[in-house]
């Protein structure tokens, strides 16, 4: 598709597309949500056509039709769309917390029948160190230009993991803290049992 006619003539001007090379392979957070991955071009009859899902619109019409033409029916328009890596690492740290949480989920002791249920309310029926890997590694994938991104792209998926982690793993582990802690001002249990509940407490404050 070549220039609108007389476009060079008349202004001089010619379009460039610039690419920028990383000095220190891709180490700035900044430079990894710019990663091109793919450039696409986008012919239209209109300057309002808009770019495929996940990529960018350069606002830039490469034939150059004047504005006293762009109402014309018959124009045609061609712009180049770009995608980048930004979302790439958005979903990796999306990954990495849902295999976090299938790998806990597979430590989690299902009860079954009424005592089966009061025992666990008694215990920790889970692996507390995959538990404390997730919380790790959702403080350590929001941190960042990347983190920054990510919360903004994942936010709602974020909520929905942390209301989960806290009603089936948090809630009846904080009660049982509570109930020992009773049982420690009244003198029914003893100093071992005591430091057990402190050391617990301190590791879901973490």
């Amino acid at each position: 598709m070549e220039q609108y006619a007389g476009v060079r003539e008349t202004n001089k001007k010619t379009v460039y597309l610039c690419f920028k090379c990383t000095q220190d392979s891709l180490k700035d957070e900044e430079e990894k949500k710019t990663l091109l991955l793919d450039i696409r071009p986008v012919f239209a009859k209109s300057p309002l056509a808009r770019p495929d899902l996940g990529y960018q619109k350069i606002d830039i019409d490469l034939r150059q039709t004047p504005k006293e033409f762009i109402k014309h029916p018959d124009n045609d328009y061609l712009y180049l769309t770009f995608k980048t890596g930004s979302h790439y690492y958005t979903n990796e740290r999306e990954l990495q917390l849902i295999m976090d949480l299938y790998q806990l989920e597979k430590t989690k002791v299902q009860p079954s029948g009424v005592e089966g249920i009061k025992a666990q309310e008694l215990a920790i029926e889970f692996d507390q160190t995959l538990l404390e890997r997730i919380f790790r590694n959702v403080k350590s994938a929001l941190e960042g230009p990347l983190g920054a991104s990510f919360y903004k792209d994942r936010k709602e998926f974020l909520v929905q993991l942390m209301f989960f982690l806290w009603k089936k793993y948090m809630v009846n582990q904080l009660s049982q803290i509570d109930h020992l802690l009773d049982q420690v001002l009244q003198g029914e249990i003893s100093i071992e049992v005591r430091f057990l509940s402190r050391k617990w407490s301190s590791t879901t404050r973490t």
